[in-house]
């Protein structure tokens, strides 16, 4: 009876695919030669609503300076869109050896073990789990220099292209530094529409008690500081940039 159960048992673990793989990867360290070395260690299959896969990548690094040492710990998957969380980061900010993630066309994430002209050194040690787990990790991923397919979709520690999600919930893309804002994006966003919510407006123009600037203050001022009242300067909104609600709600009290 009890080897009956032990045979079901292991045939639903067989069914249901869940694995937890130990996976190291080691390509010993490199000098420096003026290219870049790519080792594509792992493919996340096509996002879908049920994809349930996911990678974990502890990447151990840097040079053969002891103050240039790091220690990094990634999430991966791409269940409704590709996602990555770096809750930990440790040592350097050592770009020379990093995690890469290109957007293939067939909808699938190559991850990339990435190493540059240096005195770098560095490791993997990774693990899986969900239904097609077995496939993801590649067994001795070969070395080449061209540069991967598809789009970058994060890259651990260089600014350009990467995705960044830190532990206090801020998020950075193409950027590593957040400053106070909960997303910050170093480049262009292209949106449908854009929805911002503001405490205060414009109405009051239209209060009786109101008092109107007059036409000859308003001419002054501006031959004077070559820009409307109560209006930022040029060299204001490059040093400042502007909070759009509230720039939208000056231009609206100017009518």
């Amino acid at each position: 009876m009890k080897k009956i159960i032990l045979i079901i048992l292991l045939f639903q673990f067989n069914f249901l695919g869940y694995s937890q793989e130990d996976y190291k990867f080691d390509p010993g360290y490199r000098a420096p030669d003026n290219t870049t070395h790519y080792y594509k260690f792992a493919i996340l299959p096509p996002s879908t609503s049920s994809t349930g896969e996911m990678l974990t990548v502890k990447l151990i690094g840097g040079s053969f300076f002891s103050d240039r040492k790091k220690i990094e710990i990634m999430y991966f998957g791409n269940r409704s869109g590709f996602r990555v969380f770096t809750p930990q980061k440790y040592g350097a900010n050592w770009d020379y050896v990093r995690i890469e993630a290109y957007q293939e066309i067939s909808g699938s994430v190559s991850i990339y073990f990435v190493m540059d002209s240096s005195y770098s050194h560095g490791k993997i040690i990774a693990s899986t789990s969900g239904i097609s787990s077995n496939n993801i990790l590649k067994a001795n991923p070969q070395k080449t220099t061209d540069i991967p397919v598809g789009a970058m979709v994060f890259s651990s520690t260089r600014e350009v292209g990467a995705i960044q999600a830190f532990s206090n919930g801020n998020v950075g893309i193409g950027t590593t530094t957040t400053g106070t804002h909960k997303l910050a994006v170093n480049g262009t966003i292209g949106a449908r529409e854009i929805k911002v919510e503001t405490d205060s407006w414009s109405d009051f123009v239209f209060e009786e008690d109101y008092q109107l600037k007059d036409l000859k203050e308003v001419e002054s001022f501006i031959e004077e500081n070559k820009h409307l009242p109560d209006i930022p300067s040029e060299k204001e909104v490059l040093e400042n940039g502007i909070a759009v609600g509230e720039m939208n709600a000056k231009l609206l009290q100017k009518i």
